[in-house]
């Protein structure tokens, strides 16, 4: 009888051993569950340096009986990773607290996100889709316009007889044409100057680096976004507008005006569209433009600083902002590909 009872309890103590080490592995197994709901999203391409360079995160405490562990969230986490380390939440309109940034903007905004999903500028659905924009748009708006002052200067020319005292009527198209290849050139300054001097202007106050975000900071977050590559009409108008009261008032005719003007406008639209597609085409058929797509992804992967021109090259050799002026060729970085471990600048 009692080896019987012994053995009986004998069982019973193997059973309840079996017992406690089939609890013991549940739970292993719920702390390897938390453990892994714990894990961080794969890391953003475009913030390797960033995170390469970060010290490694303090392990969790316990807390309690030690069944209970704090979260803690990886400062580089992919897609909010780079805003999780500024306390951006990505996950919420950016606009409203881009601001808060301060002197961290200019950091934080050349930290590139290698995705092509919009972000989100604003909470109201209407703000929202005003700030995106196809690329067709640009030419669909602008391009019969460029073409109406073109033909209305065309027109004035030829009733007028020319725009100088004795010209001949034969000169007037040879004239348009003319001014009309120098509003294109001097767009292409405008271009240049517009993206080195007000575009990468260092933004003062909370106001400054809101509009800087809107403008063309947003442009460098996300380069590979679809619809901020191009100004929205509604936005450019006034500036186009003003553009048009310019030419008249610095050219001896209403015709040679609206010729410069037109020259000026398919510029921008040349511009707009070819940044477009220097993101999102690939240029196998031409070389010249293979090379400013790399010149281009150059601007944004690895220094900001160089290659400000966008359908040309001509003012980045000018005022040696062209990559071969600081040593690193045209051709070391030929798109998202070039990003890696210290291969983004910060500026």
């Amino acid at each position: 009888g009692a080896d019987a009872s012994h053995g009986g309890g004998g069982d019973r103590s193997d059973a309840g051993s079996d017992d406690d080490s089939e609890l013991a592995k549940s739970s292993v197994g719920s702390e390897a569950e938390d453990a892994e709901d714990d894990e961080p999203p794969p890391l953003a391409a475009a913030a390797v340096a960033s995170a390469a360079a970060a010290p490694a995160p303090a392990p969790a405490a316990a807390a309690g009986n030690g069944n209970r562990k704090e979260k803690h969230h990886h400062p580089h986490a992919a897609s909010a990773s780079v805003g999780d380390a500024y306390g951006i939440d990505s996950s919420k309109p950016l606009v409203p607290q881009v601001g808060f940034l301060g002197d961290r903007y200019m950091e934080w905004v050349h930290i590139p996100e290698v995705t092509a999903e919009p972000l989100r500028f604003f909470g109201n659905p209407v703000m929202e889709a005003l700030s995106r924009t196809k690329w067709w748009a640009v030419p669909l708006v602008w391009l019969p316009i460029a073409m109406v002052a073109l033909w209305r200067g065309l027109v004035v020319e030829q009733a007028a007889g020319g725009a100088f005292p004795l010209q001949l009527q034969p000169l007037s198209a040879a004239m348009c044409a003319a001014v009309f290849a120098f509003g294109w050139f001097f767009w292409g300054f405008m271009e240049y100057s517009f993206h080195r001097f007000v575009f990468h202007g260092e933004p003062v106050g909370r106001a400054g680096i809101t509009l800087h975000f809107i403008l063309h900071g947003c442009h460098h977050k996300a380069p590979m976004d679809p619809l901020r590559l191009v100004f929205p009409p509604a936005a450019s108008a006034p500036i186009i507008y003003g553009m048009s009261h310019v030419y008249r008032a610095c050219l001896p005719s209403e015709g040679l005006a609206c010729c410069a003007f037109a020259g000026c406008l398919m510029g921008y639209v040349a511009y707009d569209c070819t940044h477009f597609f220097l993101h999102h085409a690939t240029f196998g058929w031409s070389r010249r433009y293979g090379r400013l797509k790399s010149t281009h992804m150059a601007h944004h992967y690895k220094d900001c600083d160089f290659s400000f021109g966008i359908t040309n090259t001509f003012f980045d050799r000018v005022f040696r902002t062209h990559p071969e002026f600081r040593g690193a060729g045209v051709g070391g970085v030929a798109g998202v590909g070039g990003v890696g471990a210290g291969g983004v600048k910060l500026c």
